[in-house]
């Protein structure tokens, strides 16, 4: 489809330049302007239907009015909906014309690639007579006189002395000007547009302009001009020719004298020729300009400010409700934040961060299955392009029932990221979904986001706080954050005491294993994952041993999701061994995460681990800014079972990139 639009826009602005020849230009007599003009039209219909204008729109969302009521306002912001459009099935015309087209320039390019191998046959078969830069060659064929680049061909014995004088004098215009480029040229863009019927005509024009100014320049340079007239008269009856020269008779016999009789024209009319600059830029401004919409959200960081709230239950920790006469500033807090029971059974403290409401971002996520048409593809493709800016390209195979077999996927989002997803198989391909949560766009199978879209459909517990002045201060959240922070560093290393002293235990008491993991593992509220030295671990901790581990990290809620993913819920347990090359070969190749801080040594521990479980892991293109983060990488990953995928992270500046998130 894309290529039709090209082919449209490039016959257009060939178009333009062919009718401002014909009403504006063709009866001037600056040929050497003119040609100039009509090689011109040719590069720009090639070229400038690849150029694009973007026109950038930005238009701010509805503000939100003042509220009255915090459920409504959760509610009216977290509810999403999505439109499918659904087309009825068409024969797919654009298929059967670019079949047309592609046979058209088939035949065309025989016949051209033909004609150019006859001709370099018939000069290579004669011999040739170097005088000055030119190559003389003589034939007894009945062959009108004609030039190829420096060789002129011509029969000395169809004309007399004086006639072929002038002739040969044509035709060394026509090769000290290399006019044969002008021909070949044209004879090209009538291939690639030989749907074009201006195409044909075009070409016409630029052979008559070559005649009309090799027929001026060679008058100027011989006595009777007359004499002259009567030669292209007398050769009115024009001879074989073969194809892709310039020659000497043409069928416009009429029109090369009046154009040699006509006064030439003021130097000052050659300013007609930037006529076709306002009619280029109004194409295009009018094809090739895309139009991208920005959504400028609406700050919402500002206070709401209500002057009743005497019959709105607010405050669910029971405080004092404020008197209706005074304005009062509400606060979302977040879930309170638990932190794990110690040995000791020290009581919970409850962590309470305030955070103010700068924008909701509307993400997207498309679910893609075997039965999903291709009516559904292209929807939601133009829903990418018009709601996210996210240009989304796909092509797939179906089987008998119209099931997808097979699928690849290529997107770029609005921040420059792109990927692919491709899947190949003989059955119909597994749900997936596409998707965009806050900077990172990509794909995931229909479990994790099922899970993912259970635990976000919970309600949240929010406390919303009714005070009557400012009271949380920047002293007091900074004290909150260095003790919140100097209750995980207490709880990382209580974690690494407990973890060294159940792998020394579980060596010498194999038969305790589990109960000691069990109690290990209590704290988070369920089983946690193990990473091992950046790769997901999946083996006995057994087989570890405690003196090759260098530091263990504990990660917990927010923190663990927002580097691992939904399956990092239950918390995550960092190991880092001393010798990063005595990884487990039970290790198991999922849920890979490659951050800004991956070292080279971790990609390539992932390498060897994905090997190591029959997986084909590759990475190139790694480039780092001053800090040794990663800015650019390229990453394929092939199960060996049809599945593949490939992401591509680059950043414009020094800027880190994305966590890159790679599932199977």
């Amino acid at each position: 489809m894309e290529f039709l639009h090209y082919l449209l826009k490039s016959a257009g602005i060939l178009a333009l330049f062919y009718f401002v020849y014909i009403l504006v230009l063709e009866k001037d007599t600056y040929f050497s302007a003119k040609r100039f003009y009509l090689l011109t039209g040719l590069i720009a219909a090639l070229l400038l239907p690849l150029i694009t204008f973007t026109n950038t729109t930005i238009i701010e969302r509805t503000s939100v009015a003042p509220i009255n009521n915090i459920t409504q306002f959760i509610t009216n912001n977290t509810t999403e909906t999505s439109e499918i459009i659904v087309q009825e099935n068409a024969l797919n015309w654009i298929a059967i014309l670019i079949t047309i087209y592609l046979l058209g320039v088939c035949v065309l390019l025989i016949r051209f690639t033909f004609q150019l191998f006859s001709l370099i046959h018939l000069l290579r078969n004669h011999k040739s007579k170097q005088v000055e830069q030119y190559k003389f060659i003589e034939t007894n064929k009945e062959i009108a006189p004609f030039s190829f680049f420096k060789y002129i061909v011509y029969n000395p014995n169809t004309h007399n002395s004086d006639e072929l004088k002038m002739i040969l004098l044509h035709e060394k215009i026509h090769a000290s000007q290399w006019h044969s480029i002008d021909l070949l040229a044209a004879n090209l863009m009538r291939i690639f547009q030989w749907l074009n019927p201006v195409t044909w005509l075009y070409k016409k024009s630029m052979e008559a302009n070559l005649e009309f100014l090799a027929d001026t320049q060679t008058v100027e340079k011989i006595d009777n001009k007359k004499h002259y007239q009567l030669t292209l008269v007398k050769a009115s009856s024009a001879l074989p020719v073969p194809a892709l020269t310039n020659n000497f008779y043409q069928s416009f016999i009429k029109k090369r004298i009046i154009m040699l009789n006509k006064k030439n024209s003021n130097k000052y009319q050659q300013l007609k020729l930037i006529i076709i600059l306002p009619l280029l830029a109004l194409f295009m401004w009018s094809f090739n300009t895309k139009e991208i919409i920005h959504y400028k959200d609406s700050k919402l960081n500002e206070t709401i400010l209500t002057s009743s709230l005497n019959k709105e239950t607010l405050d669910i920790s029971e405080e004092k409700k404020p008197s209706p006469e005074q304005k009062t500033e509400i606060k979302l807090l977040d879930t309170a934040t638990k932190t794990s029971q110690q040995k000791n059974n020290a009581s919970q403290t409850l962590i309470k961060t305030s955070t103010s409401i700068e924008k909701i971002v509307a993400n997207f996520r498309y679910l893609i299955n075997s039965n999903t048409t291709d009516e559904e593809l292209e929807s939601i493709k133009k829903e990418l392009s018009e709601k996210h800016n996210t240009e989304f390209n796909y092509t797939t195979k179906r089987n008998t029932n119209n099931e997808i077999t097979s699928i690849t996927i290529q997107y770029t989002d609005d921040k420059n990221n792109s990927g692919n997803y491709a899947v190949s198989s003989d059955t119909p391909i597994s749900d997936f979904y596409f998707f965009q949560r806050g900077n990172h766009t990509g794909f995931g199978n229909a479990a994790d986001q099922g899970e993912l879209r259970n635990r976000t459909r919970r309600p949240s517990k929010k406390r919303i706080e009714v005070s009557k002045e400012r009271r949380d201060s920047l002293s007091h959240r900074a004290e909150m954050r260095r003790s919140k922070a100097k209750e995980q560093r207490a709880m990382i290393s209580e974690r690494r005491k407990e973890m060294r002293q159940h792998i020394n235990s579980s060596r010498t008491r194999k038969d305790t294993t589990t109960s000691s993991s069990d109690s290990l593992f209590s704290s988070l509220r369920g089983k946690p994952i193990v990473y091992l030295n950046g790769v997901l671990y999946k083996g006995d901790l057994n087989t570890i041993n405690p003196d090759q581990i260098a530091s263990v990290n504990v990660l917990k809620n927010n923190s663990a999701i927002k580097k691992y993913g939904v399956r990092a819920r239950n918390g995550v347990i960092e190991i880092n061994l001393k010798n990063e090359n005595s990884t487990s070969t039970d290790a198991h190749f999922d849920n890979i995460i490659i951050s800004k801080n991956t070292t080279d040594n971790e990609l390539q521990n992932i390498l060897k681990t994905a090997s190591n479980n029959g997986k084909i892991f590759t990475y190139k293109r790694v480039k780092r800014n001053s800090k040794g983060e990663i800015t650019s990488i390229k990453i394929t990953v092939n199960d060996n079972k049809g599945n593949k995928q490939t992401i591509s992270k680059q950043t414009n500046t020094n800027e880190p990139i994305e966590d890159i998130q790679i599932a199977f």
